[in-house]
């Protein structure tokens, strides 16, 4: 009863209101009911355009990392390429001597490892496992503990591409990393200039 009492209090009352007031009454309500539907409207494309600038923006950031990642994925390809066909590397592992030239291995690895500065560390295994060398830095290992925790590492690893015909596979864990933070780590397999199909050695570089 309150109700329609009030509200029929409220039709008296406008029904009392001169025209001019009516109107601008009318005009009052119809002005706020169009501002709050631009605002409404206004806000609505407002958000549905900054999401599209943030796709936009994603999706160019993420293009960006593909590119870099292809690039430098590139580069690993290249200077494991350039090792494992390096004269010095060659004559490393398939020297009978177990420091047959050392040296040369040595200086040809430690330039790859400095022209790189997000490389962690670069190696090289002969295929019997008498022959290794790393260097750098980021590895919780010792030289000689390193053989181990490689092999290991390297049965857990996938092919680097499944389009190529490389045989280089990678891991990206924290197993060779002081620090906790992950890492990729790659495989290459080295074979024999001189003879088809014989498997000499791996290089490997974090």
């Amino acid at each position: 009863m309150k109700r329609e009492s009030l509200r029929e209090r409220i039709k008296t009352l406008y029904h009392s209101w001169k025209f001019d007031k009516k109107m601008c009454v009318f005009f009052s309500v119809a002005i706020i009911l169009s501002m709050t539907l631009i605002m409404s409207l206004s806000l609505f494309f407002s958000v549905r355009s900054i999401i599209s600038s943030s796709q936009r923006l994603v999706e160019e950031k993420v293009g960006t990392m593909v590119h870099n990642t292809e690039y430098n994925f590139e580069q690993y390809q290249g200077i494991l390429w350039t090792l494992m066909v390096d004269s010095d590397v060659q004559e490393y592992l398939q020297s009978e001597e177990v420091y047959g030239h050392y040296a040369p291995m040595q200086k040809t690895l430690e330039n790859a490892y400095i022209m790189w500065e997000n490389m962690n560390f670069i190696g090289i295994i002969s295929e019997d496992g008498k022959k290794k060398y790393i260097k750098g830095s980021a590895t919780n290992n010792s030289e000689v503990g390193i053989q181990n925790q490689l092999m290991e590492d390297m049965n857990t690893s996938l092919r680097f591409s499944r389009k190529s015909t490389s045989m280089k596979t990678m891991t990206y864990n924290t197993a060779f990393s002081r620090t906790g933070k992950y890492a990729l780590m790659i495989y290459q397999p080295v074979f024999s200039n001189n003879q088809l199909n014989k498997f000499i050695g791996t290089l490997y570089l974090n």
